[in-house]
């Protein structure tokens, strides 16, 4: 019975392999090629027709009651489409008529193909497989379809600039000649278009690495297969025929061929006009914070006479060119430029009309600061005057707590204590709490030594977003501890996150208003526990500080997530932070967003563990001015070659973020007194008061001046004249007058660890006497790519001014790196100036026991102590700077090394082009014999 069951089996198997071989001999496979079919695509994660010619494979002999449910193509070598199962953006399309015995697959070639061998895996429904072997031919993965054949159209000069010639970026106030593109694949995304004449130059629109003349393209969202390249002619091209070639992200391409029109090389732009503007004397008396203003007692009271009693005022703007703005309108008709963070400003007319009396709430002390009032006219006319400013505190803007006192002992309510007194005093003990302490009003909450609040969640309690809630302004914690035995469930979708205290957010009743002098002394402060849900989980913030304008963190002891502050003038001071709670990782420990007056000092990281790992320990961002950076001790932060955890792009100890630009190119046009510039468009938002004009050629490159007031989207009040010809000119925000000096940064076995990077725009930055051990890289100073507008790395943010001096760089084997810069992925310019830098009397120390280490490694010894500028650039003379009195303290070697590189650099005024320099101990940094003619001076 057994040896009958095996015979039937064994006769079913032969069976299966001869129906299996005679399948496999009669189906053949024929590759056609392109054929001007498309079927497949990858569209929004589905298979679809997306205008690229498919290769075509016909199919005959297959077995007409077998349906084939899954087919598998590859290719000799490499690359795998399929249909059935999974599809995927390398899918195919089988296209077979009922019981028929033959079939069609359709699939997008990935590369251009030029004749290989190919596999076609059959799976039919009765789970039998075959493999059809053919012989492949050519393919183009980036024919399209001839209806859907990238075209080009010539639409000539049209008033609209947006390029000029050269490499860089920006308009040059002749007009552009426009091409208008159409049939654009519309999913994917544009990094490249190459505008070819063959009897003349080439336009580059994107990263542009070879230099050609830049060019701009625009594709309106609503539109996506259409857009428009715009390009600045250098000669008539009228009959001259343009090859366009247009790269798409995942490295398809289009092309085509237009017959130009006539174009003028030399052809203006309309002429620009500016506002009627008139400059005013006027005396002024700064009366302080008198209390005059009844309605808000902490506001400035200025007096000023000497105005015309024949102009009537409908509008007053004040701003003191670095952050505040106020504004008052007596006429709604007129319409105004405001901007969106202005403040109220009270301008009361005195009945002769001669004089005036100003209201305005603080926010900074404005001493040695000079304010720019501007008044408009009935008739849209203006006029503005600088006024001195005084001393004022913004802490009285805020209001002041209840006078009613109350002492608190373990087991009271402090939810309601909160809403009926102004000053709790916490007797030593545990509080024991299970929902939020909600802080309605201004308040003092202090206590003895000893006072613990302990927050315990009920299961039933809806998530949290913050452990102590701050409704107000004039409130102050001092002198307990938070601790949470448990983990807290957070609402996730609160804005700037869950914190363990939290001011007003976006999922509160409350109106979220400014809150100024708010006040943590003495806390020690702890987030909670993780859920263990997920490893290396971000744990809940310390402090997220939204919407409060300024306050005081001090002699605070932190354990956890970040601590979140916006706006200022804040002092940050004497600090101790012991690192996050085990399994979870901290971004940052400080993060400040728009600081200004800040004095951040005396702080210290030292991870008393068990820990997670903190990345960062100060991030600054966006605009900035008069922070100071001082005296601050990092340990325990960043980056160590014996992480277990995965990395983060986070490797910078102290960092700061302004990558952003609102316009780079030529002014439209400039007022006779040179105080007002007028852009000729906005190829993205529009700068605010108190960012920052650079300018980037002429005599005058690497200075700046900042924006006493925006007048309208496009014109600009300056706080001092425009030099002449300033020919090309950028708008940014600004991180102004920053001081990074004596912090010290030990990052030992922290190969990938930055102890500072300052990454542009900045302005006048100082970075003195400060101490890198063991970092990866101990300093990169550099004018970034820009983020905006356009696309990423259209340009650069300016870093101009920044002091590099007394600085020690200690066993870092990629030292302190300043510069423009560049990679592959970055738009290409010339003569134009990004940086300008002193780097002077630093020193470079390496000790034996770091050599040593190096030495037997692969890496053998440092790359450098300082590297200045980046590859690959065109010109050295974008970043100008100035070197002296830096040494090198090392042991005795074979071979003195040259510890200064440079890569690219106008360096004490001669262009320097990879080469480095030995630094000798105690000596200055050596005279440097120029490699080439030096440039004129800009």
């Amino acid at each position: 019975m057994r040896q009958l069951a095996r015979i039937t089996l064994l006769v079913s198997f032969l069976l299966f392999s001869l129906s299996r071989s005679t399948q496999a001999a009669e189906i053949k496979a024929r590759w056609l090629g392109q054929d001007r079919q498309d079927h497949s695509g990858a569209i929004a994660s589905s298979i679809q027709p997306n205008g690229v010619q498919d290769i075509h494979i016909a199919l005959s002999g297959l077995p007409p009651k077998r349906q084939v449910v899954f087919a598998e193509i590859t290719g000799h070598g490499a690359d795998a489409w399929q249909f059935g199962g999974v599809q995927n953006q390398f899918g195919a399309v089988l296209l077979r008529k009922p019981d028929a015995t033959t079939a069609d697959l359709f699939f997008e070639p990935h590369h251009a193909e030029t004749g290989r061998e190919f596999c076609v895996k059959l799976q039919f429904d009765d789970a039998s497989t075959i493999n059809v072997y053919l012989s492949g031919g050519k393919a183009d993965p980036n024919l399209r379809m001839p209806e859907a054949a990238m075209t080009a159209a010539w639409a000539g000069q049209q008033s609209q600039d947006h390029a000029g010639p050269g490499p860089s970026v920006g308009p040059d106030l002749l007009q552009d000649a426009r091409i208008n593109l159409a049939k654009l694949i519309p999913k994917d995304k544009i990094v490249a278009i190459h505008l070819k004449d063959p009897a003349g130059p080439a336009w580059s629109f994107g990263t542009n690495l070879e230099g050609h003349h830049n060019a701009e393209f625009e594709r309106p969202e609503s539109a996506p297969s259409t857009g428009s390249l715009f390009f600045q002619p250098d000669r008539d091209l009228n009959h001259h025929k343009l090859t366009i070639t247009v790269t798409y992200e995942n490295g398809k391409t289009d092309s085509s061929t237009l017959t130009c029109g006539p174009s003028n090389p030399r052809l203006p732009m309309p002429s620009a006009t500016l506002p009627r503007i008139t400059s005013m004397a006027l005396k002024s008396r700064w009366l302080g914070q008198d209390g005059a203003n009844p309605t808000s007692p902490g506001d400035v009271h200025l007096a000023i006479s000497g105005l015309s009693s024949s102009r009537s005022i409908v509008a007053a703007f004040l701003s003191d060119s670095l952050r505040g703005v106020w504004f008052d309108r007596k006429d709604d008709r007129l319409p105004l430029d405001i901007e969106a963070f202005a403040l109220p400003l009270q301008f009361r007319l005195n009945p002769n009309r001669t004089a005036a009396d100003l209201f305005f709430p603080p926010v900074r002390d404005e001493s040695n600061t000079p304010l720019t009032l501007r008044l408009v006219h009935p008739n849209g006319d203006l006029s503005f005057a600088t006024i001195p400013g005084g001393p004022c505190d913004p802490f009285k803007t805020a209001p002041s707590p209840k006078k009613t006192k109350i002492t608190a002992r373990p087991g009271d309510d402090l939810n309601q204590f909160a809403q009926k007194y102004g000053e709790i005093r916490l007797s030593p003990g545990t509080y024991l709490l299970n929902k939020p302490l909600i802080l309605p009003n201004p308040i003092t909450l202090s206590a003895d030594p000893g006072a613990i609040l302990s927050f315990t969640q009920p299961a039933d309690s809806p998530p949290w977003t913050a452990a102590i809630k701050i409704h107000s302004g004039g409130t102050t914690l001092r002198g307990f501890s938070v601790r949470f035995p448990s983990p807290i469930r957070w609402r996730d979708e609160v804005s700037w996150s869950p914190a363990v205290i939290g001011t007003t957010d976006n999922l509160d009743s409350t109106p979220n208003l400014p809150k100024a002098a708010l006040v943590f002394e003495n806390l020690d402060l702890e987030s909670p526990p993780v859920s263990g849900k997920k490893k290396w989980e971000e744990p809940a913030k310390i402090l997220r500080a939204q919407n409060a304008t300024s306050g005081r963190f001090t002699r605070n002891t932190l354990r956890g997530g970040v601590i979140e502050l916006f706006d200022g003038p804040w002092l940050v001071e004497n600090n101790n932070y012991h690192g996050t709670p085990p399994d979870t990782s901290s971004q940052s420990v400080f993060v400040v967003h728009d600081p200004h007056d800040l004095v951040f000092r005396n702080n210290k990281s030292i991870d008393i563990g068990p820990s997670g790992k903190t990345w960062r320990f100060l991030a600054l961002t966006n605009r900035g001015a008069f922070d100071r950076i001082e005296n601050n001790v990092i340990h325990d932060v960043g980056p160590r070659d014996s992480d277990i955890i995965p990395g983060s792009n986070a490797p910078e100890t102290i960092l700061t973020e302004s990558y952003h630009l609102f316009f780079e190119g030529k002014p439209a046009a400039v007022s006779i007194d040179r105080r007002i510039v007028k852009i000729p468009s906005l190829p993205g938002p529009p700068a605010r008061t108190g960012d920052v004009l650079s300018i980037l050629s002429g005599p005058s490159a690497g200075q700046w001046r900042k924006i006493a007031q925006r007048i309208e989207p496009t014109v600009y009040l300056l706080d001092s004249p425009l030099p002449p010809a300033a020919d090309v000119i950028s708008l940014s925000p600004g991180l102004i007058n920053e001081v990074f000096s004596n912090n010290q940064i030990d990052a030992p076995g922290g190969s990938e660890t930055i102890g500072f990077v300052l990454a542009g725009n900045l302005f006048n930055a100082q970075v003195k006497n400060n101490h890198v051990k063991g970092a990866g890289h101990a300093f990169q100073l550099f004018a970034f790519p820009s983020e905006s507008p356009r696309i990423w790395g259209w340009s650069h943010a300016p870093f101009l001014g920044v002091l590099f001096e007394g600085n020690t760089i200690e066993d870092s084997l990629h030292g302190a790196l300043l510069g423009v810069y560049h990679s592959p992925h970055i738009k290409s310019n010339k003569d134009r100036v990004y940086m300008t830098a002193t780097v002077k009397n630093n020193i470079v120390r390496w000790s034996e026991p770091f050599l040593t280490r190096l030495s037997k490694t692969s890496v053998k010894r440092p790359e450098a102590g300082i590297i200045l500028g980046f590859t690959p650039s065109l010109d050295p003379s974008e970043f100008v700077v100035k070197v002296a009195g830096n040494r090198l303290a090392a042991p005795s070697l074979a071979s003195p090394p040259k510890a200064l590189k440079v890569n690219v650099a106008l360096m004490n005024e001669l262009p320097i082009t990879a080469q480095s320099f030995p630094l000798a101990s105690g000596s200055p940094s050596p005279s440097l014999a120029p490699t080439s003619e030096p440039p004129p001076r800009r």
